[in-house]
C-alpha cells in the first residue's frame, strides 16, 4: 500500500513538472534541444595564434633573467676578487708582477669564469623556468534550460561541446598530456570530457573543442535542477584539468573552475576571457 502511494505521488510530481514546462514553452518533447552549447565558427581559431602577453611574473621574463644574471655575476665576482686580494696570501694564488699579459689575463679569466657561469645559468633558469598553461572557456552559449528539459525526459543524446582556449606562456613548446574535465551540479557529476594529447606552441593560443559525455543524473537531482532553474538559482560547475610536459618537467593545472548560471556565466575574479577570439 505504501509503495503504491509513493509511486502515485511521484507520477503526480513529474506530471506537475511537465505541465509547468508545457505551460511555459509548449510540449516537452517538441521542445527538446538539439545541442546544449553553441559557438560560431568565426569564434574558433583554425590555427594557433601568436599571443604577446604582458608577463608580470619572474619566470619567463627577459628583464628578470638579465637582471638576475648581472646580480649573480657581479656579486660572485666581487666576492672572489675580495677573497683573492685580502684572504689569499699563498704564492700559488698570486700572479708574478713580471708575468706576461697573457698569463695575467688568463689568471683573471679563471677567477671570473665561475661568476660568469653562475650568472648565465641563473638567467637561463629564469627565462626558461616552466610555467603552467592558461585556460579560458570560450563557449559562447550554454543552454541550461534545454539541458534540464532533456534530462527530465531522460534524453542525453544532444551534443555538448565546450570551446577551450589554451595559452602556452613558455619559451619552448609543451606537450599537453591530459586535458580533461567534469561538469557537476551540487557535487553530482553528470558530464566528463577528455581531449587527445597535442603540442602547444611556444607563446601561442590554440583552440580545442571538448566533446562532453553526458550521463543522466538521479531523478531527484534532475527535479532539483529544474526547480533551481525556475527560481533563477541554477548553477552548474565546469572544472578543467590540464596535464603538461615541458623539457622533461611534468606539471598539472587543476585550478580552472567556472560557474555556469542561469542565463550567464560567472567566473572568479582572477578568471577572464582574454584568450578568447570572440570577447564575452
Amino acid at each position: 500500500m505504501g509503495d503504491n502511494t509513493f509511486i502515485e505521488s511521484a507520477k503526480d510530481f513529474v506530471e506537475d513538472i511537465f505541465e509547468k514546462i508545457s505551460n511555459e514553452t509548449g510540449s516537452v518533447i517538441d521542445n527538446l534541444v538539439e545541442t546544449f552549447t553553441d559557438t560560431p565558427e568565426e569564434c574558433i581559431r583554425g590555427n594557433p595564434e601568436k599571443y604577446d602577453e604582458s608577463n608580470s611574473s619572474i619566470a619567463g621574463s627577459v628583464g628578470w633573467a638579465v637582471g638576475f644574471s648581472f646580480i649573480i655575476f657581479f656579486g660572485t665576482a666581487l666576492i672572489v676578487v675580495l677573497i683573492r686580494m685580502f684572504c689569499c696570501k699563498d704564492r700559488c694564488c698570486e700572479v708574478r708582477k713580471d708575468a706576461s699579459c697573457a698569463k695575467k689575463f688568463f689568471s683573471w679569466f679563471c677567477i671570473l669564469l665561475l661568476p660568469m657561469l653562475l650568472g648565465i645559468t641563473a638567467g637561463v633558469l629564469v627565462a626558461y623556468w616552466p610555467q603552467d598553461p592558461q585556460v579560458n572557456d570560450c563557449t559562447q552559449t550554454v543552454d541550461l534550460f534545454g539541458l534540464v528539459t532533456n534530462f527530465l525526459v531522460g534524453d542525453v543524446s544532444a551534443p555538448m561541446v565546450f570551446l577551450l582556449s589554451i595559452y602556452n606562456p613558455n619559451r619552448v613548446d609543451i606537450g599537453i598530456r591530459d586535458l580533461s574535465g567534469v561538469i557537476s551540479y551540487q557535487n553530482v557529476q553528470f558530464g566528463t570530457f577528455s581531449v587527445p594529447d597535442f603540442t602547444a606552441q611556444s607563446r601561442h593560443i590554440i583552440d580545442v573543442e571538448a566533446d562532453v559525455l553526458l550521463t543522466l543524473p538521479p531523478p531527484s537531482i534532475v527535479t532539483q535542477m529544474y526547480q533551481d532553474y525556475l527560481d533563477d538559482t541554477l548553477v552548474v560547475t565546469f572544472r578543467v584539468n590540464v596535464g603538461y610536459k615541458v623539457a622533461g618537467f611534468s606539471g598539472s593545472v587543476t585550478d580552472y573552475t567556472e560557474s555556469i548560471r542561469t542565463g550567464f556565466r560567472e567566473d572568479s575574479d582572477d578568471k577572464n576571457y582574454a584568450l578568447c577570439k570572440c570577447g564575452q
